[in-house]
């Protein structure tokens, strides 16, 4: 996803947005299709209340081949979902249940989704991170990081 920006350049809207836009190689053309999505607030607020969950819960982490290897922030995003309660659920190859995290892209998450995603994950937060008494000052710590406040 990308805002358009005061100057009318396009930035990425999220961390994952950054690391896409950074995987691309410097100096080729790419072709895209703009549309102009559904409110973007929510789906903002619900990166950045991710982003900062991340950032104060503790995260996973194995040793591989003598190398430490820490849980990624779309591992974490897609667990925070499914602990949120909005999953789906497969079959893998094996006969085992697996849940999948609902997605929250625009293409499949509609307005009112989202916001009882963003819902859910507060109170997530609340259960989960120290240091935030109610939902509304979890919800005025993002809206500050966001910069809608």
């Amino acid at each position: 996803m990308l805002i358009k920006s005061a100057n009318g350049s396009f930035l990425p809207a999220t961390q994952a947005d950054i690391e896409t836009m950074q995987s691309l190689k410097l100096g080729k053309a790419f072709g895209c299709t703009l549309t102009q999505l559904r409110n973007g607030k929510f789906h903002r607020k619900a990166f950045a209340l991710l982003n900062l969950m991340y950032e104060q819960m503790p995260r996973a982490q194995v040793e591989h081949n003598g190398e430490t290897i820490q849980q990624s922030f779309e591992r974490f995003r897609k667990e925070q979902v499914i602990r949120a309660g909005h999953y789906h659920t497969d079959v893998t190859g094996r006969g085992e249940l697996r849940l999948e995290a609902q997605s929250i892209s625009y293409k499949e998450c509609s307005q009112e989704l989202i916001e009882q995603i963003y819902s859910d994950l507060i109170d997530l937060a609340l259960r989960s991170v120290d240091g935030y008494d109610s939902a509304d000052d979890l919800d005025s710590v993002v809206n500050q990081i966001l910069g809608f406040s």
